[in-house]
């Protein structure tokens, strides 16, 4: 879920910067994930299927969106089914700014996540080197050891 937030988020404001409606966006990023990935599915992409369909079928937007969040259950879906929530209850004004501002911050979140899955690896990568150094030296020494006559 949270891997795929950041690109779902930056889909969403950019299909709605470009002029659609939250609606046709969430359609599209539905609908363009199952023509590219026919037998992968992601859990995220599969409760905005869940989320079309409900619409679809008479439940209303809102109510559909607050309902998205609150089944994926981490605060950054949460966040976003509100701020949909809200674009269709209040109004779309500054709905550009509060898009793109969450979809930044969860760009953020995730150079955050990969820098620090970074850092565990090259600690994980320590005592291989430290081994190696050891075999390494062994084997240098060993010889040097053996020439030396008392």
């Amino acid at each position: 879920l949270s891997q795929d937030f950041p690109e779902i988020a930056f889909k969403l404001s950019l299909l709605y910067d470009a002029g659609l409606s939250i609606y046709r966006s969430w359609e599209r990023i539905v609908t363009e994930y199952e023509a590219v990935n026919p037998h992968d599915r992601h859990y995220a992409y599969q409760e905005m299927r869940l989320t079309l369909e409900q619409i679809k079928s008479g439940t209303s937007e809102a109510d559909a969106y607050a309902l998205f969040g609150r089944r994926c259950g981490t605060y950054q879906y949460i966040k976003l089914g509100n701020i949909l929530q809200q674009n269709l209850t209040k109004g779309a004004k500054g709905m550009k700014s509060l898009l793109r501002q969450e979809a930044d911050e969860a760009f953020e979140e995730r150079k955050k996540a990969a820098r620090k899955k970074g850092e565990e690896a090259s600690t994980k990568m320590l005592l291989p080197l430290v081994m190696m150094l050891v075999v390494v030296i062994i084997i240098v020494a060993v010889p040097a050891l053996m020439s030396i006559q008392f």
